[in-house]
């Protein structure tokens, strides 16, 4: 049987691909076909979803018939299935194969690199950073040292967290298991103080910008240097596009069609207006948006089931929670931000 790291090499087309790989997740597989998944729960007292990490990986012929096996395969189990992050064209394959409840979750900006140089030429906001860490004695460069001082970058990026470590297609935990990723690393001073994930999306010869990872000492603008670098090397070598990858609930996606139920929609509405504390929303879009991408693509989550409902959205929760628990990471959540502000206060008064 093929192995799975020649199935992503050969068939991979979803940016999030090389995730399918990553550890903790379960792996389906039936000849030429792969599907990455959790077994997640609907709810606390509920049944099982099977969350899957985007489309299967198989022969583009056979997508529809992979998809349809992996869902009798959980159906038999007593799971539904949940796809997650993945575009409009697995969407009509699905939709060959009898009713599937979907959902815009997001967009992700998409460039081209060979009107990269173009784009940094005419962005003065970029460039004024990129300026800024190259002032400062910031350089990046493809890595090729021990992941000792990466390790030390993510230990401090880990630190400055509003939200607990997520897992499944989130997971930043994948240095001691790189695969084909690429590290860039930026440097000063001999010091690392950042790095960046470049990941391939081998069927369609794209790039994937996973992880951009700052550490404590990584002047302004060390970011923006990372991703300047990785869409020139994206460049250099004939890449088709690159991706910044996922911005949830972003302004850039279109709606629902079908709209979903009010429940549902207000609930959105709700998480982008009131979940800064934890997750910034709006700051990780302006952030991506500063680099002009030349389009959005919008992200879906597919359900078998012929709607999507909040059990639905809490089984994709519990897949991201490694294994806590929406509630517990929830409580987690909250626990670590009071400590923060207490922490802070007693800084202030000190």
């Amino acid at each position: 049987m093929t192995s799975d790291r020649a199935l992503v090499d050969r068939y991979g087309r979803s940016p999030s691909v090389e995730q399918v790989l990553n550890p903790g997740l379960a792996r389906w597989r039936q000849d030429d076909a792969l599907v990455a998944y959790v077994r997640a729960r609907r709810a606390p007292w509920g049944g099982a979803t099977w969350v899957a990490a985007g489309e299967p990986v198989c022969p583009p012929g056979d997508v529809a018939e992979v998809a349809a096996a992996f869902e009798a395969d959980a159906e038999r189990g007593g799971a539904d299935v949940c796809w997650f992050g993945v575009e409009r064209p697995f969407l009509d394959a699905l939709g060959a194969s009898g009713p599937h409840g979907s959902l815009v979750v997001g967009a992700e900006p998409v460039w081209d690199p060979a009107e990269w140089a173009a784009t940094y030429d005419a962005t003065r906001s970029v460039r004024a950073q990129v300026n800024r860490a190259r002032n400062k004695g910031v350089e990046a460069a493809l890595w090729d040292g021990g992941p000792a001082p990466l390790q030390a970058v993510l230990d401090e990026w880990l630190a400055r967290r509003g939200l607990p470590t997520l897992g499944f297609m989130t997971d930043p935990l994948v240095l001691g298991h790189l695969g084909a990723r690429r590290v860039l690393a930026a440097e000063r001073g001999g010091d690392v103080v950042g790095y960046l994930l470049l990941a391939p999306v081998p069927a369609r010869d794209g790039r994937f910008v996973e992880w951009v990872i700052q550490g404590d000492r990584a002047p302004n603008g060390t970011g923006a240097l990372l991703i300047d670098r990785a869409f020139r090397l994206a460049a250099e070598e004939g890449a088709a596009f690159v991706t910044l990858g996922l911005v949830p609930l972003s302004t850039h996606a279109p709606l629902s069609d079908p709209a979903p139920p009010p429940l549902i929609r207000a609930g959105l509405a709700w998480m982008r207006a009131h979940a800064q504390r934890f997750y910034n929303f709006g700051g990780l879009e302006r952030f991506k948006a500063k680099f002009r991408p030349g389009a959005w693509e919008p992200v879906y989550l597919a359900t078998s089931a012929p709607r999507v409902t909040p059990a639905t959205l809490y089984a994709v929760a519990d897949a991201f929670s490694r294994g806590r628990g929406p509630v517990r990471l929830a409580a987690q959540a909250l626990a670590d931000a009071v400590a923060d502000e207490v922490q802070t206060a007693t800084r202030r008064l000190g």
